[in-house]
Protein backbone atom coordinates (compact mmCIF):
# COMPACT_ATOMS: atom_id res chain seq x y z
CA UNK A 1 0.00 0.00 0.00
CA UNK A 2 1.53 3.61 -0.92
CA UNK A 3 1.94 6.73 0.84
CA UNK A 4 -1.04 9.24 0.48
CA UNK A 5 -0.39 12.04 1.15
CA UNK A 6 -1.76 15.87 -0.34
CA UNK A 7 0.26 17.35 -3.13
CA UNK A 8 -0.39 20.76 -1.41
CA UNK A 9 1.38 21.32 2.10
CA UNK A 10 -0.42 19.51 5.14
CA UNK A 11 1.39 21.91 7.62
CA UNK A 12 -0.27 25.14 8.12
CA UNK A 13 0.78 28.45 9.97
CA UNK A 14 -0.05 28.42 13.19
CA UNK A 15 -0.69 24.82 13.41
CA UNK A 16 -0.57 22.78 17.14
CA UNK A 17 1.15 19.95 16.55
CA UNK A 18 0.51 16.76 18.57
CA UNK A 19 2.76 13.25 18.01
CA UNK A 20 1.30 10.41 19.78
CA UNK A 21 1.67 6.32 19.89
CA UNK A 22 4.71 4.05 20.71
CA UNK A 23 7.66 3.73 20.95
CA UNK A 24 8.38 4.65 17.55
CA UNK A 25 7.15 8.16 18.58
CA UNK A 26 8.74 8.46 21.95
CA UNK A 27 10.97 6.15 24.07
CA UNK A 28 9.21 7.86 27.18
CA UNK A 29 7.67 5.62 29.48
CA UNK A 30 5.99 5.87 32.73
CA UNK A 31 8.32 7.34 35.68
CA UNK A 32 8.16 4.19 37.35
CA UNK A 33 9.60 2.83 34.17
CA UNK A 34 13.18 0.93 34.23
CA UNK A 35 15.79 2.36 32.73
CA UNK A 36 18.86 1.01 30.49
CA UNK A 37 22.03 2.76 30.01
CA UNK A 38 23.02 0.91 26.92
CA UNK A 39 20.03 2.32 25.29
CA UNK A 40 20.61 6.12 25.62
CA UNK A 41 24.18 5.08 25.29
CA UNK A 42 23.47 3.84 21.83
CA UNK A 43 21.42 6.66 20.56
CA UNK A 44 18.08 5.19 20.89
CA UNK A 45 16.32 8.09 22.75
CA UNK A 46 16.99 9.69 19.35
CA UNK A 47 13.04 10.61 17.70
CA UNK A 48 11.97 11.14 14.29
CA UNK A 49 9.00 13.36 16.25
CA UNK A 50 12.39 15.73 17.72
CA UNK A 51 14.22 15.82 14.67
CA UNK A 52 10.89 16.74 13.47
CA UNK A 53 10.38 19.67 15.57
CA UNK A 54 13.34 21.20 15.46
CA UNK A 55 13.64 21.13 11.99
CA UNK A 56 10.16 23.42 11.42
CA UNK A 57 11.06 25.36 14.24
CA UNK A 58 14.51 26.67 12.77
CA UNK A 59 13.87 26.76 9.49
CA UNK A 60 10.14 28.17 9.70
CA UNK A 61 10.11 30.49 12.55
CA UNK A 62 7.41 32.53 11.10
CA UNK A 63 4.54 29.50 10.96
CA UNK A 64 4.69 30.17 14.70
CA UNK A 65 4.18 26.32 15.24
CA UNK A 66 3.53 24.84 18.48
CA UNK A 67 4.29 20.86 19.71
CA UNK A 68 3.07 18.23 22.40
CA UNK A 69 4.40 14.79 22.41
CA UNK A 70 1.64 13.26 24.07
CA UNK A 71 3.55 9.07 22.76
CA UNK A 72 4.92 6.89 24.92
CA UNK A 73 6.80 3.27 24.83
CA UNK A 74 4.79 0.26 24.46
CA UNK A 75 1.66 2.10 23.68
CA UNK A 76 -1.54 0.58 22.17
CA UNK A 77 -5.31 2.59 21.47
CA UNK A 78 -5.94 1.53 24.93
CA UNK A 79 -2.83 3.67 26.26
CA UNK A 80 -4.03 6.43 23.59
CA UNK A 81 -7.67 6.34 25.09
CA UNK A 82 -6.35 6.20 28.79
CA UNK A 83 -4.44 9.74 28.40
CA UNK A 84 -6.16 11.59 25.75
CA UNK A 85 -8.25 13.46 28.42
CA UNK A 86 -4.77 14.98 30.04
CA UNK A 87 -2.34 15.14 27.24
CA UNK A 88 -3.86 15.71 24.12
CA UNK A 89 -7.48 17.30 23.89
CA UNK A 90 -6.00 20.29 26.39
CA UNK A 91 -3.83 21.19 23.51
CA UNK A 92 -6.61 20.89 21.10
CA UNK A 93 -4.48 19.69 18.20
CA UNK A 94 -4.80 21.15 14.27
CA UNK A 95 -2.54 18.49 13.32
CA UNK A 96 -2.38 15.22 14.80
CA UNK A 97 0.84 12.82 13.62
CA UNK A 98 0.91 9.41 15.14
CA UNK A 99 2.23 5.73 14.62
CA UNK A 100 -0.03 2.88 16.21
CA UNK A 101 -1.06 -1.19 15.62
CA UNK A 102 2.62 -2.54 16.57
CA UNK A 103 1.70 -3.37 20.20
CA UNK A 104 -1.78 -3.96 19.18
CA UNK A 105 -1.09 -6.78 17.25
CA UNK A 106 -0.01 -8.80 20.55
CA UNK A 107 -3.55 -7.51 22.53
CA UNK A 108 -6.39 -7.79 19.68
CA UNK A 109 -7.53 -10.81 18.04
CA UNK A 110 -7.56 -9.47 14.88
CA UNK A 111 -6.87 -5.66 13.13
CA UNK A 112 -10.55 -4.84 12.68
CA UNK A 113 -11.30 -4.60 16.62
CA UNK A 114 -7.91 -1.90 16.66
CA UNK A 115 -9.35 -0.27 13.84
CA UNK A 116 -12.45 -0.17 15.47
CA UNK A 117 -11.35 1.12 18.52
CA UNK A 118 -8.74 3.47 16.65
CA UNK A 119 -11.68 4.86 14.43
CA UNK A 120 -13.48 5.90 17.37
CA UNK A 121 -10.88 7.73 19.06
CA UNK A 122 -10.06 9.96 16.63
CA UNK A 123 -13.98 10.56 16.27
CA UNK A 124 -13.74 12.09 19.12
CA UNK A 125 -10.10 13.74 19.10
CA UNK A 126 -11.75 15.43 15.47
CA UNK A 127 -14.93 15.95 17.49
CA UNK A 128 -13.23 18.10 20.06
CA UNK A 129 -10.56 19.84 17.88
CA UNK A 130 -11.25 19.14 13.88
CA UNK A 131 -7.54 18.53 13.19
CA UNK A 132 -5.47 17.02 9.95
CA UNK A 133 -4.00 13.50 10.30
CA UNK A 134 -0.97 12.23 9.38
CA UNK A 135 -0.50 7.88 10.53
CA UNK A 136 2.82 6.50 9.59
CA UNK A 137 3.29 2.58 9.64
CA UNK A 138 4.44 -0.38 8.05
CA UNK A 139 8.08 -0.64 9.56
CA UNK A 140 10.10 -3.13 7.66
CA UNK A 141 13.10 -5.01 9.24
CA UNK A 142 16.50 -3.09 8.27
CA UNK A 143 20.44 -4.47 7.65
CA UNK A 144 21.63 -5.11 10.86
CA UNK A 145 18.31 -5.48 13.03
CA UNK A 146 18.35 -8.39 15.83
CA UNK A 147 16.77 -11.71 14.04
CA UNK A 148 12.77 -11.26 15.52
CA UNK A 149 12.42 -7.90 14.22
CA UNK A 150 11.18 -9.67 10.42
CA UNK A 151 8.47 -11.24 12.93
CA UNK A 152 7.52 -8.36 14.69
CA UNK A 153 7.01 -6.31 11.55
CA UNK A 154 5.13 -9.07 9.83
CA UNK A 155 2.70 -9.52 12.55
CA UNK A 156 2.25 -5.60 12.67
CA UNK A 157 1.58 -5.29 8.99
CA UNK A 158 -2.20 -6.20 9.00
CA UNK A 159 -2.98 -3.95 11.48
CA UNK A 160 -0.87 -0.83 10.03
CA UNK A 161 -2.71 -1.15 6.90
CA UNK A 162 -5.96 -1.60 8.18
CA UNK A 163 -5.52 1.16 9.95
CA UNK A 164 -3.90 3.18 7.41
CA UNK A 165 -7.32 2.59 5.00
CA UNK A 166 -9.24 3.80 7.80
CA UNK A 167 -7.33 7.20 8.30
CA UNK A 168 -7.30 7.53 4.65
CA UNK A 169 -11.28 6.96 4.35
CA UNK A 170 -11.66 9.43 7.70
CA UNK A 171 -9.51 11.92 4.82
CA UNK A 172 -6.79 11.72 6.62
CA UNK A 173 -2.87 11.02 5.42
CA UNK A 174 -0.38 8.12 5.29
CA UNK A 175 3.47 7.96 5.44
CA UNK A 176 4.34 3.92 4.40
CA UNK A 177 8.01 4.80 6.12
CA UNK A 178 8.94 1.11 5.68
CA UNK A 179 9.97 0.78 2.12
CA UNK A 180 11.80 3.99 2.29
CA UNK A 181 13.47 3.08 5.43
CA UNK A 182 14.59 -0.20 4.33
CA UNK A 183 15.67 0.86 1.00
CA UNK A 184 18.07 3.50 2.03
CA UNK A 185 19.03 1.50 5.19
CA UNK A 186 20.20 -0.90 2.66
CA UNK A 187 22.22 1.47 0.66
CA UNK A 188 23.81 2.73 3.53
CA UNK A 189 24.59 -0.88 4.96
CA UNK A 190 26.38 -1.46 1.61
CA UNK A 191 28.54 1.10 2.51
CA UNK A 192 29.82 -0.42 5.32
CA UNK A 193 28.58 -2.99 8.02
CA UNK A 194 29.18 -0.19 10.57
CA UNK A 195 26.06 1.93 8.53
CA UNK A 196 23.09 0.41 11.09
CA UNK A 197 19.68 2.15 11.37
CA UNK A 198 19.32 0.42 14.46
CA UNK A 199 20.28 0.99 18.39
CA UNK A 200 19.74 -2.26 20.36
CA UNK A 201 18.89 -4.17 17.44
CA UNK A 202 15.30 -3.10 17.08
CA UNK A 203 14.61 0.46 17.99
CA UNK A 204 15.72 3.09 15.16
CA UNK A 205 18.74 5.12 16.53
CA UNK A 206 19.85 8.54 15.06
CA UNK A 207 20.77 6.94 11.69
CA UNK A 208 17.17 5.96 11.29
CA UNK A 209 15.41 8.22 12.80
CA UNK A 210 17.32 10.91 10.63
CA UNK A 211 15.53 9.53 7.45
CA UNK A 212 12.00 8.76 9.05
CA UNK A 213 12.25 12.42 9.94
CA UNK A 214 13.12 13.86 6.47
CA UNK A 215 10.12 11.25 5.04
CA UNK A 216 7.65 13.18 7.36
CA UNK A 217 8.86 16.37 6.24
CA UNK A 218 8.50 15.53 3.04
CA UNK A 219 4.61 14.24 3.73
CA UNK A 220 4.01 17.19 5.74
CA UNK A 221 5.20 19.68 2.84
CA UNK A 222 7.76 21.12 4.76
CA UNK A 223 10.20 21.18 1.58
CA UNK A 224 7.46 23.18 -0.75
CA UNK A 225 7.03 25.77 2.41
CA UNK A 226 10.49 26.14 2.67
CA UNK A 227 10.75 27.09 -0.72
CA UNK A 228 7.72 29.17 -0.92
CA UNK A 229 8.95 31.52 2.12
CA UNK A 230 13.17 31.83 1.37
Amino acid sequence: MESNFPSTPLLAAGDRICFEGDSQTSRGVSPTGTSWAYARMSNWQSLYSDMVEEWLFANLPEFKLTFRNAARGGSSIHDLEERYETFVKPYAPSLFIFTLGNNDARKFDNPQQCVARTSAYLERLQSDSPCRLLYIGVFEACPGGEENVTAVCERARPFNLALARMVIDRGGSFLNIGEVLKRKATRLREQSKYHTVYAEGRHLNSLGSEIVAGQVLRALGAYQLLEQNS
